[in-house]
């Protein structure tokens, strides 16, 4: 982040205002599986912490890894700003948000499929899939910027980054959906040294574990125009009420800008979408008990972002080739980066 972005958040007053990393894409209208895979070669290379990158080569498998509950299985699909609530398979398909002419910054869709949550303009808005009723959490604006909004496994809060009169720096906020009550739960005193004292700081909460005992949320610094800016992820205890970072920018090299993290549905290992220092953006696996991050992808004429987990070891991949005429793809990848298969669906698959 540039500190040109810096000062464009500081006009919003004490709100801190920016559009969240929307993931589009564009495929095929009617959506099929297609079953291929992919082996990859790894190289260890030395850093602070234990890293692995990884090359992709084509190996053509019979695969089975798809089963008919994913398939059935409604997501949240991304195509050209527009949200959809739609099966793998494209039977059922439904259009949830219109956002070419005024698109939202983040979204989320409940853990029951029944509501659909949406960041736009200063307000959160939540909207009843079956009758179509939308209407607006909070009655004060709030302002956010970075990270993404997430429902609570119960349904009945929401976690985002937020800034609002009482807390006029970025924070992780909790929303309560039957009132719209906010409240802050993590802030700039939850991080270390890299953030903790620069006033540049922004904090952005990103994921919630599948049993809400954990979350993970992120600092990073406002940087000169070309400058690699300090970033560190946290992992957040709701039990015990304490926060460990696991990556950093001083430890490491290998993701050089970061951008999102997604927690595991159970386990240890976390899928990171980060740059390296050629500004390729790739999907790497971190074992927070470990310490050990291992490169996924690695091609360098395509961009990689880990949309959503489908179990433990596999997960939802979005590429986008670098040249025009930027043709994008879903796949489902394994966590040795092995692609399993390519689903043909137009727009992102998210949850």
């Amino acid at each position: 982040m540039t500190r040109n972005t810096f000062y464009k958040i500081l006009l919003a007053g004490l709100f801190l205002l920016a559009s969240c990393t929307n993931r589009y894409a564009t495929a095929t209208t009617q959506p099929v599986i297609k079953e291929t895979e992919t082996s990859i070669d790894s190289i260890i290379t030395a850093t602070a912490v234990n890293t692995m990158t990884a090359t992709i080569a084509p190996s053509p498998i019979s695969d089975t890894s798809t089963s008919n509950s994913t398939i059935n299985e409604k997501f949240l699909i991304i195509d050209q700003r527009d949200y959809y609530l739609s099966t793998l398979d494209g039977l059922v398909s439904l259009l949830l948000f219109s956002g070419k002419d005024s698109p939202i910054e983040m979204a989320s869709l409940s853990p029951d499929q029944t509501q659909f949550a949406y960041f736009k303009d200063n307000f959160i808005y939540i909207q009843n899939i079956e009758t179509r009723t939308t209407f607006a959490l909070n009655k004060d604006v709030i302002g956010s910027a970075e990270g993404n909004i997430k429902w609570s496994p119960d349904g009945k809060k929401l976690f985002m980054s937020c800034a609002n009169s009482q807390q006029p720096s970025m924070a992780v906020c909790v929303i309560d959906t039957s009132n719209g009550q906010i409240d802050v739960l993590l802030n700039e005193k939850n991080t270390d040294e890299i953030c903790h004292v620069n006033i540049n700081s922004i904090i952005a909460f990103q994921d919630i574990s599948s049993d809400g005992t954990k979350i993970v949320y992120s600092c990073s610094i406002v940087s000169e125009q070309g400058q690699r800016a300090p970033f560190a992820v946290y992992i957040y205890d709701m039990v015990s009420k304490t926060s460990a970072k696991i990556l950093d920018s001083q430890t490491q090299d290998a993701v050089w800008e970061f951008h999102t993290v997604l927690l595991p549905r159970d386990g240890n290992s976390l899928l990171i979408d980060g740059a390296d220092q050629n500004h390729m953006l790739n999907v790497y696996l971190l074992d927070w008990k470990t310490g050990t991050l291992k490169q996924l992808t690695g091609d360098p004429t395509y961009h990689f972002v880990a949309t959503a987990w489908n179990n433990k070891e596999s997960f939802y991949l979005h590429r986008t080739s670098v040249n025009k005429p930027y043709t994008e793809e879903n796949f489902l990848m394994d966590t040795n980066g092995r692609i399993l298969s390519t689903l043909e669906i137009q727009g992102m698959i998210t949850r």
